[in-house]
C-alpha cells in the first residue's frame, strides 16, 4: 500500500510511532535521539529527547488511527507543546500523520512562538517523503511493512554505498593531509641540514664566520617559512564550523542570545522597507548545518592546492567562498561582517599579507552579490582582488 496511506490508517500501537519517529528523526540528521518510553508509560511528557547543531528539543508523536480534525490536532499539539516546556529543552517537534495545509502548520508554530518555542511541524507530507526517500526505505519496511521494488532496492544499497564512501574519502583525505606535511617537513630538515653542513664546512674551511652566520640564519629562514606553508599551520587551514561560530560571538554585539549560534528561524531577502525582493528566500533553518559543514570541507579539501595556485585562482576561491556563505546565511545577523572577517583571515594566509582586507559595504559590493547570484563571480573578484592590492 502507498506509504501515505498506511500513515493515515495508522492500525498500530503508540510505542510503534514513538519508534518509527525516532527513526525519521535520525534519517533527518537528528543526534542523541533518545525515546523516553519506548514500551509505553508515563514519560512525563517527552516522547523523544533529541538534538541538532546544538539545538535540544522535545518531540511529541500523534498517530489517530483514522483522520482527525484541525481543532483536535490543534489541542493536541497545544497539550504537548505545554507539557514540553517542563523540561529544559530549545525547541518543540510535533510530528503527526495528519494532513496540515501550510496554514495550519503556521498556526501551530504560531502558537508555539507565542509560548517562547520554536516549533517544528513534521506532518503526514513531511513524513511521507522521508520515508519514501532511498534512504527511508529501510526504516518503512522495518515500521510499516512496506516492500521495496527492485528499482528501491537499488537506490538504497546505492544511497548507503555513497555513505559508506564519503566515511572513507574523509579518512583518506586525512591520510593525505598527513602525509603531505609529514613530506613538507622532511624536506624542509633535509634542506636544513644540508645548507646547515655547507656553512660549518665553509667555516671550517676558513670562510668568512660572520658570513656563515647569516648564511645559516637565512637556512633556517627558508626552512622555517617552508614548514609555516602548510595547510594546517594555518587558521584557514584548520578552518571549522566551531572556529566560523567563535568569530560570530566576536564580531557581533546585538543579541548575546545570538552570539555563535546557528539561525533557527526562516529569512528572506528583503530592503530597507521590510519588501521581500524578487521573492529571495535563504536555505531553511534546520539545513543550516549541514550547509555549512559541506562550506567547510570543501574548502578544507581545496586549500592545499590553493596554497600554490596562480593568484586568479586564490581570489576566486575566497569569492566563491563568501558568496556561499551569503547564501547560507547562516546567523540571524552578521553575516556580512562574518563573511568579511573569514576571507580576511582567509586572504593573509593565502597571499602572506600582515594587514586584513578591507571590503567595504556599499552599492558596489551588493552589485557584485547579485551578480554573483546569477553565476557570474567576477565583480566580487575584482572587489577582494582591490582589497588585497591594498593590504599588500
Amino acid at each position: 500500500m502507498p506509504t501515505t496511506i498506511v500513515l493515515k490508517t495508522w492500525d498500530q500501537q503508540s510505542t510503534t510511532a514513538e519508534r518509527l519517529c525516532a527513526d525519521i528523526l535520525r534519517l533527518n540528521g537528528f543526534k542523541d535521539v533518545d525515546p523516553q518510553q519506548p514500551r509505553g508509560g508515563k514519560d512525563g511528557g517527552k516522547d523523544i529527547l533529541c538534538s541538532k547543531d546544538g539545538t535540544t528539543f522535545v518531540a511529541a508523536c500523534h498517530f489517530p488511527h483514522d483522520p482527525v480534525s484541525f481543532a483536535k490536532t490543534r489541542k493536541k499539539f497545544s497539550d504537548d507543546l505545554a507539557a514540553s516546556k517542563k523540561h529544559a529543552r530549545d525547541g518543540f517537534i510535533f510530528m503527526t500523520n495528519q494532513h496540515l495545509s501550510p496554514t495550519e502548520r503556521t498556526t501551530l508554530e504560531t502558537i508555539a512562538g507565542n509560548g517562547g518555542k520554536r516549533a517544528l511541524v513534521m506532518h503526514l507530507e513531511y513524513l511521507r517523503v522521508a520515508l519514501d526517500s532511498p534512504r527511508g526505505y529501510g526504516v518503512r519496511l522495518r515500521h510499516l511493512r512496506i516492500s521495496m521494488t527492485a528499482e528501491e532496492q537499488f537506490a538504497f544499497f546505492a544511497a548507503t554505498r555513497d555513505e559508506v564512501a564519503d566515511a572513507i574519502a574523509e579518512n583518506s583525505r586525512a591520510i593525505d593531509r598527513l602525509a603531505a606535511k609529514i613530506e613538507r617537513g622532511a624536506a624542509a630538515q633535509v634542506e636544513l641540514a644540508i645548507k646547515t653542513t655547507a656553512v660549518v664546512l665553509g667555516a671550517v674551511g676558513g670562510a668568512d664566520p660572520d658570513g656563515a652566520i647569516v648564511e645559516l640564519a637565512n637556512a633556517v629562514e627558508s626552512a622555517s617559512a617552508s614548514l609555516t606553508r602548510q595547510p594546517g599551520a594555518t587558521l584557514s587551514g584548520q578552518l571549522s564550523t566551531s572556529l566560523v561560530r567563535y568569530v560570530h560571538r566576536r564580531v557581533v554585539t546585538t543579541s548575546v542570545h545570538h552570539y555563535g549560534r546557528y539561525r533557527q528561524t526562516q529569512v528572506w531577502l528583503g530592503d530597507p522597507t521590510g519588501a521581500v525582493l524578487d521573492g529571495l528566500e535563504f536555505p531553511p533553518w534546520d539545513d543550516v548545518p549541514a550547509l555549512m559543514d559541506g562550506l567547510v570541507e570543501g574548502w578544507l579539501r581545496s586549500y592545499e592546492a590553493l596554497i600554490d595556485a596562480d593568484v586568479s585562482k586564490r581570489i576566486e576561491a575566497l569569492a566563491s567562498f563568501m558568496h556561499r556563505f551569503l547564501v547560507i546565511h547562516p546567523f540571524i545577523d552578521g553575516n556580512g561582517r562574518v563573511a568579511r572577517e573569514l576571507v580576511s583571515i582567509q586572504g593573509r594566509d593565502l597571499f602572506d599579507l600582515s594587514e586584513d582586507l578591507v571590503i567595504e559595504e556599499g552599492p558596489p559590493f551588493y552589485s557584485a552579490l547579485r551578480q554573483a547570484d546569477a553565476g557570474n563571480l567576477g565583480a566580487l573578484s575584482s572587489l577582494l582582488q582591490d582589497a588585497i592590492q591594498n593590504a599588500a
